[in-house]
């Protein structure tokens, strides 16, 4: 009998969980990054790439290290995913509370998993949570400031609805711009610049450093949520900009590892 309500029981379920589960950039984010990756780095990088992802595009493994945070035994990954940090910092001060512990630990994290898979390449869990949590590292609002929790406390309406600044910046105007992962990473690897230089380890701090300086402007814009259409005018270029470092980035890090 009661094998008919079932589905519609879980259904329900569903529909009443994904509405508050959030996601660094969005599904769309970082599938973006992880496409612009795809489309710098060296052939020889992607083929051993595709051998460790089993032929899965570094796109559709990008959101692979939200997913896993709903499987119990890997909960602890929560907290690899940003860095809450004070405004007002100098850069030395930065820099040492980027590589605690405490309050987040994305740069720590991406850090560490460079030193792993340089020793143990092959390791598809590490390689997944790298690509997603360099993408993490360049949400300006995944290095925000402890006390309202990276923008998650800063409530706003945003066409129509009530919800965050950190939504906003994760999935809001991403999606303001109706278009496809494939898309909007071809536009940006056509109209932004990329650089690959030879990674060093002092890169993923001076790239932290970066998010930290757009995260300022972030919280500065708040004021101008009330017109959606003038937000997009005017912060696009913000949103653009990191979305394509990170894509930048991910693929000077993976060229390092990879490419060689």
């Amino acid at each position: 009998m009661n094998k008919k309500k079932t589905p519609l029981l879980l259904l329900c379920i569903i529909g009443l969980i994904i509405p508050q589960m959030t996601f660094a950039w969005g599904m769309t984010g970082h599938r973006v990054i992880g496409k612009l990756a795809e489309m710098n780095i060296s052939q020889k990088a992607k083929n051993r790439i595709n051998k460790v992802l089993d032929n899965t595009s570094i796109a559709m493994v990008a959101n692979w290290g939200d997913f896993i945070k709903s499987d119990s035994t890997l909960a602890y990954t929560a907290v690899w995913h940003y860095k809450d940090i004070p405004s007002g910092l100098t850069r030395e001060e930065f820099d040492k509370q980027a590589l605690t512990k405490d309050d987040g630990q994305v740069v720590y994290q991406v850090l560490r998993l460079i030193k792993e898979l340089k020793s143990h390449p092959n390791n598809a869990m590490d390689l997944k949570l790298l690509i997603h949590l360099v993408g993490d590292m360049h949400q300006p609002l995944h290095i925000g400031h402890p006390e309202d929790k990276g923008g998650n406390m800063i409530k706003i309406r945003w066409m129509g609805r009530e919800t965050n600044l950190h939504s906003l910046w994760d999935s809001g105007l991403i999606d303001m711009q109706q278009l496809s992962y494939r898309e909007y990473a071809d536009y940006l690897f056509r109209t932004q610049k990329f650089a690959l230089p030879v990674f060093q380890q002092s890169m993923v701090l001076d790239w932290a450093w970066q998010t930290y300086e757009a995260a300022q402007i972030v919280y500065n814009s708040v004021s101008d949520v009330k017109n959606p259409f003038y937000y997009d005018y005017k912060y696009r270029a913000l949103l653009e900009n990191c979305l394509s470092d990170a894509g930048d980035h991910l693929a000077i890090v993976l060229n390092y590892l990879y490419g060689k």
